[in-house]
């Protein structure tokens, strides 16, 4: 959702700009109005788009988690009934607050555990 506000925000920005070097252009004769503008509404998405791109980064950035994170993890998957070992735990942030896990699990259809 910030994305889709970003854009129209740098759509409304945009037209903004043009309507006010084009006053300034057929009303003053200040031709810079139009990259001057430009440069400001561009410095200004820059601004924005810089912090949203990191935290997309890192949203899509598999297999790093938390240390705790993962310890859980490998303690809850360990304790489930027939899984013996755990390899290759990823857990990674879809969402704020909503996390996903992917594991390998080897499982022994004989063993008693915890259920």
């Amino acid at each position: 959702m910030y994305g889709v506000f970003l854009h129209i925000l740098a759509d409304t920005l945009g037209s903004v700009a043009v309507i006010i070097s084009s006053i300034c252009i057929d009303f003053f004769d200040f031709t810079l109005a139009d990259p001057i503008c430009c440069f400001l509404i561009s410095a200004l998405i820059l601004g924005a788009a810089v912090p949203f791109t990191m935290q997309t980064a890192r949203t899509l950035t598999l297999g790093i988690a938390k240390p705790n994170l993962q310890k859980e993890a490998f303690s809850a998957l360990d304790a489930t009934k027939n899984v013996v070992a755990c390899k290759e735990v990823r857990i990674w942030e879809m969402s704020q607050g909503e996390m996903i896990l992917s594991a390998k699990a080897e499982y022994d259809a004989g063993r008693q555990g915890v259920s």
